[in-house]
């Protein structure tokens, strides 16, 4: 983000409406939010991808990891009940 942008989110209007201080501080906060949910999405990704290879000798795809990321995965049922209820469906 720009220092603009940064100013226009915070409504900061005018010359002297916030200092170098403020700007850089508010940097470090979006920077630090960014790296949080980065981390966030890489470890949702693994332990989903963890379990699909583990459970179900299945590996993600990129539209896979897109929904985990997104939080529209819905984690498949390998266990042995489940199978034997979709083959009887």
């Amino acid at each position: 983000m720009t220092d603009a942008e940064i100013a226009g989110h915070m409504n900061w209007r005018g010359p002297g409406a916030y200092t170098k201080h403020h700007m850089k501080r508010i940097r470090r906060i979006i920077e630090e939010v960014q790296r949080e949910e980065r981390e966030r999405i890489c470890k949702a990704i693994k332990e989903e991808d963890d379990y699909c290879v583990t459970e179900g000798d299945y590996m993600l795809d990129s539209n896979d990891c897109i929904a985990v990321a997104k939080g529209e995965w819905v984690r498949p049922d390998y266990s042995v009940d489940a199978t034997n209820a979709k083959a009887q469906a």
